[in-house]
């Protein structure tokens, strides 16, 4: 998996990865939650990946 930065478009690295849980009425699937750094701008951002849904959100602050 390799995600690119939105502002510089280099490949951001993983400071920090975490599980959760996903819930979806009443179903509870477990979820990746990875926190994403530019190495060239710094700009942090935040996955979160679902594999049962196969779902992928990506969170950047602006």
């Amino acid at each position: 998996m390799e995600t690119c930065c939105p502002v510089c478009g280099s490949k951001m690295e993983i400071l920090k990865e975490e599980r959760g849980k996903f819930r979806r009425r009443y179903s509870e699937f477990d979820m990746r939650i990875l926190i994403l750094r530019c190495p060239k701008c710094g700009k942090e951002g935040v996955l979160r990946i679902v594999p049962d849904l196969n779902m992928e959100n990506f969170e950047y602050p602006v």
